[in-house]
């Protein structure tokens, strides 16, 4: 058996409770990728791991969703729908699911928590999966009405220490109990599956995390079929500010959509772009990504020549094109 991690930053972090988790559970592979969504989880699911029958798939993802919910303003619908894709796509290689539900500081405090958590919830019933609910566990243990802001690093953060071990913990004994979830109609996605387009990718990004095929030269993309563009996604470049996506039909007006990309790290980042209207395409469209503007000198620009001691390369100054998810109709997962 091998567990695959789809998370955020606390999944990602090497001091997280990843770290007990995997020690205990032995064969962990973690694809988290921190400050987006369930949707670059689709994307990792199909560009990296070959999840197979028997392995568990474990998916925290809660905490990011409905920080992005506030943040850019999607529907709770279309996060949803991110998630219920890749309950399907464990199911139907045979895996387990272990959802894992963490809580934001500042959500955990509020006096409404919203209908993002209820509504997941009721998705992960209906799939026969029972999650590890992080705070309302600990709720439960403490016999209080909240966390408080010593349980976080930060907003969005748990402190280290206990707190990472009980998680690591909960989702270890989570996992050696882990079923695969139930063949039932989807609640959101309708008739529909996804699929990730890469075809136009002729270059490789690799760094301590990734491993992708991406394309750096702006070359356009093709689809092979009908569907709905969901999400695409980028490598962004750290003396980029912006970039936008661009995606045109022989017969129908040209859609375009801008994403920020700098990074307060000067370094390259997977980002997602949302689009929870869906874009129609069809085998006809093309799409391609393209550098907005650079950030202004001389702020991060001299940065970056401060910590590398080196002017920037082409790939450091625009953004590459990494993936689009596509909904086609037809089989679900």
């Amino acid at each position: 058996m091998t567990v695959h991690l789809f998370g955020g930053s606390n999944t990602r972090m090497g001091a997280g409770w990843t770290r007990p988790y995997t020690a205990a559970m032995g064969d962990v592979q973690n694809h988290a990728i921190g400050a987006t969504s369930s949707y670059t989880a689709l994307f990792r699911f199909f560009s990296g791991p070959n999840v197979g029958p028997g392995d568990v798939v474990v998916w925290e993802y809660a905490l990011n969703d409905r920080e992005i919910l506030d943040r850019d303003g999607l529907a709770v619908d279309y996060l949803l729908a991110g998630v219920e894709h890749l309950i399907r796509l464990a199911r139907a290689r045979g895996a387990g699911f272990v959802p894992v539900l963490l809580t934001s500081l500042p959500v955990e405090r509020g006096t409404d928590r919203g209908a993002y958590y209820d509504d997941l919830r009721r998705l992960l019933s209906h799939y026969g999966l029972h999650p590890v609910d992080v705070n309302a566990r600990l709720r439960a243990e403490r016999g209080t009405d909240a966390l408080t802001p010593e349980d976080y690093d930060d907003d969005v953060h748990y402190a280290r220490g206990p707190i990472h071990a009980t998680i690591a913990k909960w989702v270890a004994e989570a996992t050696a109990s882990a079923s695969v979830p139930h063949e039932v109609a989807p609640l959101y996605t309708g008739n529909t599956r996804v699929e990730l387009v890469t075809d136009f990718a002729t270059e490789r990004f690799r760094n301590s995390v990734l491993d992708i095929p991406v394309a750096w030269d702006r070359r356009t993309a093709r689809f092979s079929g009908d569907g709905q563009l969901l999400a695409a996604f980028l490598v962004s470049a750290p003396l980029s500010a912006s970039a936008a996506l661009r995606v045109t039909t022989p017969g129908s007006p040209a859609r375009s959509r801008t994403i920020a990309t700098r990074s307060i790290v000067l370094q390259h980042e997977l980002r997602a772009l949302h689009l929870p209207e869906g874009w129609p395409v069809t085998p006809r469209s093309s799409a391609r990504i393209a550098q907005r503007r650079l950030v202004l000198w001389p702020g991060p620009a001299v940065e970056f020549l401060r910590k590398h001691r080196r002017l920037p390369r082409a790939t450091e100054c625009r953004p590459a094109l990494a993936g689009l998810l596509v909904a086609r109709d037809g089989d679900p997962e």
